[in-house]
């Protein structure tokens, strides 16, 4: 408004403004549109490789004289229980807008050892024991728009003996499958660029899971930790479901064998290596994770779920997020559609009165040309004709003075 109440004082100058800032409006409207067709839709999943499957071989585990022979294996050494390292590489790929950093430091994965024989009555395996824990090796990158990055996690299985013995309950080997759980904490730093400001944030989320698994048989690897070949077989533990994941109480209160895809298929007496006594019954399982043939492990697609709660609950800091970004983009946009539309009303009034006023003046100047009179000779006398006038006033007072004088 003060613009425009300058207009008068120098319309032209005001104009070709407000036309230069009309431009840079449609820009930044542009602009705006350009943002807000490159954040649809606001989330996008990372894309991954489907990770292996994980087993825990049982030829890692390490007991004394008599009870090695009972089961079958050598005698071990020293510590005794299950202690191995494993190593699982997962590339993926981000399509989305935000950048992502899971950082090494402050991401650890405690697995979870349930009381079998607080399930053996209905529990669900209250209190735990640690089995290991599984880590980022270093900090994975993806970048925004497609970038690529690969998570390096590196497992620690340290069971002692009497945890790994407790493990082998009757009730697990009855029924064919036994749970198993995991808590997770992980930090993850991203950065999102609106109109060419970039800012970051960092959050660590706690994370409650949940699966079934049991036994299987699992290639036998080489000191590089390549299969065999040709191929070997050794007694493994291995997952058989994906993970459930959320808050504790949501997890261990929706777990159930039937949802996660688990089906017993028929009831056979007990093999005798099992040392159950003769008739115990035990379960013949299908599972999305064990071939039913071979008993070798699948991998699992998707790996891990979220309860309905947990899914609720991210979808709704999704949808305040979304709300917040489109708040500042669609801001940006009516704000300078509204300006662009000031700026050219403003520019044609400008121009317009430029014009009137360039017409008005060239009309003055013409009016004043048409009435101004003719230059004449009795106007402008020259120089010569005003000396003779007074030379001829002079002797006509000469001439009257004689007159005068004669007279007397």
């Amino acid at each position: 408004l003060a613009a425009m109440g300058k207009c008068s004082l120098s319309p032209r100058s005001h104009a070709i403004s407000s036309f230069w800032w009309s431009a840079v409006n449609l820009g930044c409207v542009i602009w705006g549109v350009t943002e807000k067709l490159r954040w649809t839709p606001f989330h996008q999943e990372m894309q991954c490789e489907t990770p292996p499957p994980m087993a825990i071989r049982l030829s890692k585990l390490s007991l004394p004289s008599p009870l090695a022979e009972a089961m079958f294996m050598p005698p071990g050494t020293a510590p005794f229980g299950l202690y191995t390292k494993m190593t699982t590489r997962v590339k993926c790929s981000n399509p989305g807008q935000a950048g992502v950093i899971m950082r090494a430091a402050g991401s650890v994965t405690e697995l979870l050892s349930p009381n079998m024989s607080d399930v053996a009555v209905g529990g669900y395996g209250l209190p735990y024991s640690s089995m290991g824990q599984t880590k980022l090796a270093k900090d994975a990158h993806f970048a925004s728009g497609g970038g690529q990055g690969e998570m390096v996690m590196e497992t620690q299985i340290a069971q002692p003996m009497a945890d790994v013995l407790a493990s082998l309950s009757p009730a697990a080997t009855m029924t064919g499958y036994s749970p198993s759980y995991t808590r997770s904490s992980q930090t993850v730093e991203t950065c999102a660029s609106v109109f060419g400001l970039t800012t970051c944030q960092e959050a660590n989320t706690e994370q409650f899971c949940g699966s079934y698994g049991g036994s299987c048989f699992a290639e036998v690897l080489d000191a590089a930790g390549q299969p065999l070949v040709p191929p070997q077989v050794e007694p493994a533990i291995c997952g058989y479901t994906r993970s459930l994941c959320g808050k504790e109480a949501d997890v261990l209160r929706q777990m159930t064998p039937e949802a996660l895809g688990i089906k017993v298929l028929d009831s056979v007496p007990c093999p005798v290596a099992t040392g159950l006594p003769n008739g115990t019954m035990c379960n013949v399982i299908s599972a999305p994770g064990i071939d039913a043939s071979t008993r070798a492990p699948k991998a699992l697609e998707p790996a891990m779920e979220l309860t309905p709660e947990a899914q609720a609950a991210q979808e709704e800091l999704l949808a305040q997020a979304e709300a917040a970004l489109g708040s500042m983009i669609w801001g940006t946009i009516i704000a300078n559609a509204c300006f662009l539309v000031l700026n050219l009303s403003l520019g044609f009034v400008c121009c317009r009165r430029h014009r009137r006023a360039r017409a008005s003046a060239n009309q003055t100047s013409n009016q004043a040309e048409a009435q101004a009179p003719a230059p004449t000779l009795l106007t402008h006398p020259a120089p010569g004709d005003e000396a003779t006038a007074e030379k001829k006033e002079a002797a006509n007072a000469a001439v009257e003075v004689e007159d005068a004088i004669a007279s007397v």
